[in-house]
């Protein structure tokens, strides 16, 4: 039987963003879907500049977890 390597034992995960009207929700989820964290914030009113700083202050913090948690 042939042992599994590091990079097949590696989880994968990625983030996905939601920018509705209302709100903004942020996730990291691995390879099968599974929702391993999340975020949610209302959307700034009328400003692009203040969404785009909105999540990328999410994906931050997303990030930031990540490396706590593994």
């Amino acid at each position: 039987m042939r042992s599994r390597t590091a990079q097949e034992n590696a989880v994968t995960t990625c983030v996905g963003v939601d920018i509705g009207g209302t709100k903004i929700a942020a996730s990291v989820v691995d390879t099968e879907g599974t929702i391993l964290r999340r975020t949610r914030r209302e959307t700034p009113a009328a400003d692009a500049d203040q969404i785009v700083r909105a999540v990328a202050d999410m994906v931050g913090e997303l990030r930031s977890e990540e490396r706590r948690v593994g």
